[in-house]
């Protein structure tokens, strides 16, 4: 079920992006990076075992966790 989940996530952000380049072209080179990412991590996750799916789930939540608390910490010292 959440394979089917994420892959309906991935084709509503590659139509929103799809959109977004109509709106705004100069955001299509922006726009077809996020959509390969997004297309190489859905065919990831959808063809891959589920052990492996697992520890790569733990990696991106710990980048994410990592790269919030980096925003936080240079929003707080004004560098951004």
């Amino acid at each position: 079920m959440i394979r089917e989940i994420l892959l309906g996530a991935g084709i509503t952000y590659l139509v929103i992006l799809v959109i977004q380049i109509g709106q705004r072209p100069s955001t299509a080179l922006g726009a077809l990076a996020a959509g390969s990412l997004i297309l190489i991590a859905t065919g990831f996750y959808w063809y891959s075992r589920h052990e492996s799916v697992h520890k790569w789930e733990f990696v991106m939540l710990w980048a994410a966790i990592l790269l919030f608390v980096i925003y936080g910490i240079m929003k707080f010292l004004g560098v951004l």
